[in-house]
C-alpha cells in the first residue's frame, strides 16, 4: 500500500499544470488524501484495541437479545 501511494504521488509529478503553484497544490491534495486513507486503514485494522475500542460486551448483549 505504501509503495502504491508513493508511486501515485511520483506519477502525479509527471502531469503538468499551467502554474507550478497549482501543480504543488494538486500534488499536495493527492498526498494528503492518500495519507489520510492509510492512517484510517491502520486505525480501523484493530477495532478492539486502543482508547476508542469496541467492547465485546455490546456484541454479547446484542446476541442475547436478538439472536435467540
Amino acid at each position: 500500500m505504501f509503495l502504491s501511494a508513493f508511486l501515485t504521488v511520483a506519477v502525479s509529478y509527471l502531469y503538468t499544470a499551467e502554474s507550478f503553484t497549482m501543480h504543488l497544490i494538486s500534488t499536495g491534495f493527492i498526498t494528503a488524501s492518500l495519507a489520510a486513507t492509510l492512517v484510517l486503514i491502520v486505525i480501523f485494522a484493530h477495532p478492539y484495541q486502543g482508547s476508542m475500542r469496541i467492547k465485546p460486551a455490546t456484541f454479547i448483549n446484542f446476541q442475547q437479545q436478538n439472536l435467540k
